[in-house]
């Protein structure tokens, strides 16, 4: 018994440790600038009161409401800064690493709960994420609970320790006992529990819709009908309430299609390349650098090697390899209608790849390969390590740098720029005269002395250099920040 007691001692050491260097971690760069999307989300909830943002805003807009109503609360309290936004996203991410050792531990022990949730906690994609103020670490969150409270409900654990498998986990209480009540009162809360987690996390994020019809599939697959119905009244409850949005929303995505001629690269088509970047990204993070080649074959090779564990993981726990996979099928099916095929639309599967790496290495066979395993566990982890410090330390990989480009412009400068893609500027210089790019051909009387941001030009096929060459324009100068461009035009 002392044994046990100094066990779980040391375990609750280990897993402070860990958090307190996840949480540091994740502070390193923590304040850089802010990129379009993290931008549009804090000019939305500044100006926007609750009801705006579901009427006015969000039909125009391609995710639920949720988010958005929670980072106005947040700020509301907290204030507008960068850091202040992107805590919700940092304080998600450690709380996710904690239900990830829950649900290591579910489906196989203690240790294997710690290490899947040191390969969380520094992926170097979950890091990156955990930095921005959006609703992807949110999501992840709830989905992760919901998938480890399903885990204790139905005892789906295919662990090493299961002592008895449940094909079809009864909701019926034993009736006329004490017992029988007990168990009956603590499942009906725990459904109602899950209830409200696919409410939360449909309500933040689509793309989760996803992981829910996986399970329900699952559920029906095992034929534990019983959950599955639960599963699926949840599901149509929340998309009936937002039913009315959510076809205001389609109708905007098929006029972007149309109108914007790139509009289908950005949002994620189906081939082979969106496909293949899952796993590199889910293993190497956001980063990329030339010479091409070698990112390739360095991300790729590290890819190959984590793909064998989670391939072991699979192996041992056939449910988990189920969700991990069958959400980047469907999606792969409905991006050959709807493009959707993008690796961070998935990041709430990390924590699901976490655990099965540690279980495949847990796994490992062979007399002289158990003696390696807490080496192994080791490389690994110092792998997702050195990915994640090369995003964190090298400013090169961080994201567009809006805020030293913004500071370079005079006071009250007019700037010429596609307007939907102009929030990250505002934020950061309210003082700025925006005129949209797209008007220049409309314009009579242009100064002679021109400020172009050219951002998003591009899939917009906005052609404003043509426009600019035949009306006597030419370009003097350019100054570039880290992913960005600005242009200097002079009437000739």
């Amino acid at each position: 018994m002392n044994n046990i007691d100094e066990y779980n001692k040391d375990m609750k050491i280990k897993l402070v440790i860990l958090f307190i260097f996840a949480f540091l971690i994740r502070l390193i760069a923590i304040n850089q600038s802010l990129w379009l999307d993290e931008a549009t989300s804090v000019m939305v909830v500044k100006h926007l009161t609750y009801g705006e943002i579901l009427f006015k805003f969000s039909p125009f807009d391609f995710h639920p409401p949720g988010y958005y109503f929670f980072l106005k609360f947040w700020t509301g309290i907290f204030g507008f800064s960068e850091i202040a936004i992107r805590l919700p996203s940092v304080i998600a991410s450690i709380l996710t690493g904690y239900v990830v050792y829950l649900t290591g531990k579910k489906v196989s022990n203690a240790e294997t709960g710690f290490w899947a949730t040191a390969y969380y906690l520094f992926n170097p994609l979950a890091i990156y994420y955990s930095q921005e103020a959006r609703m992807y670490s949110l999501v992840t969150l709830f989905l992760t609970i919901l998938i480890y409270l399903l885990l204790v409900i139905d005892n789906l654990s295919y662990s090493q320790n299961q002592k008895s498998k449940v094909k079809n986990p009864s909701f019926v209480p034993l009736s006329g006992t004490t017992a029988g009540r007990q168990k009956y009162n603590s499942k009906v809360k725990s459904y109602l529990i899950v209830g409200t987690l696919v409410f939360l996390s449909v309500f933040t994020f689509y793309g989760s819709v996803l992981l829910i019809t996986t399970l329900i599939i699952y559920f029906l697959f095992k034929k534990n009908y019983q959950t599955a119905f639960y599963f699926i009244i949840f599901l149509f409850l929340i998309l009936l309430l937002l039913t009315p949005l959510l076809i205001h929303q389609l109708d905007n995505a098929k006029s972007m299609l149309n109108v914007v001629s790139n509009w289908k690269s950005v949002l994620g088509k189906a081939d082979l390349k969106n496909l293949l970047l899952i796993p590199l990204k889910f293993t190497s993070g956001r980063i990329s650098f030339f010479p091409k080649i070698v990112y390739y074959v360095l991300s790729g090779i590290w890819a190959i090697i984590i793909s064998f564990f989670v391939f072991r993981g699979v192996i041992r726990n056939r449910m988990l390899g189920w969700l991990l996979i069958f959400p980047i099928i469907i999606g792969l099916v409905i991006s050959f209608v709807t493009p959707m095929l993008q690796y961070f639309r998935f990041i709430y599967l990390l924590p699901i790849m976490a655990v099965l790496i540690s279980v495949g290495i847990k796994e490992l066979k062979g007399s002289r390969v158990n003696e390696l395993t807490s080496y192994i566990r080791i490389l690994v982890l110092l792998g997702f390590v050195i990915w994640s410090l090369v995003y964190l330390l090298i400013p090169q990989f961080h994201r567009e740098d809006w805020k030293s480009l913004a500071y370079s412009l005079p006071k009250q400068a007019k700037v010429y720029m596609m307007i939907s893609s102009s929030d990250v500027l505002s934020y950061y210089r309210f003082d700025i005269h925006l005129v949209d790019v797209q008007s220049i051909k409309r314009l009579t009387d242009m100064d002679n002395n021109l400020i172009i941001i050219p951002y998003t030009t591009e899939i917009y096929g906005v052609d404003y250099k043509t426009i600019l060459y035949c009306s006597g324009y030419k370009m003097s100068k350019e100054k570039t920040f880290r992913g960005l461009l600005i242009e200097y035009w002079e009437k000739v």
